[in-house]
């Protein structure tokens, strides 16, 4: 790394370890200047939520499973309809 974003960070929340620049986030303030100091945009935003955050993630994302999961049982149960029908319509019908 260039070391640029160390210079420019106000806090001094940025070292540099085997040419690459760590962010120690207890001493972060989120201020940005190192993305937007870096010359070739390697730093990038992480937005850390809390507790309550992360439950509200966790069903949003429950709900899309169930929503996927409705939809692909009714998809399941057209299709199996479509192949008995034809099956019957072959005279291949034995369920």
């Amino acid at each position: 790394g260039c070391g640029l974003c160390i210079s420019n960070c106000p806090s001094g929340a940025i070292s540099l370890l085997f040419n690459k620049a760590y962010i120690d986030h207890r001493k972060c303030t989120g201020c940005e200047i190192c993305i937007s100091t870096c010359p070739v945009a390697v730093i990038k935003k992480i937005i850390v939520i809390g507790v309550d955050g992360l439950k509200i993630k966790i069903q949003n994302l429950h709900n899309k499973v169930k929503w996927l999961s409705q939809r692909l049982d009714k998809f399941a149960a057209i299709k199996n309809k479509q192949y008995r029908q034809k099956k019957k319509n072959e005279g291949n019908y034995c369920f």
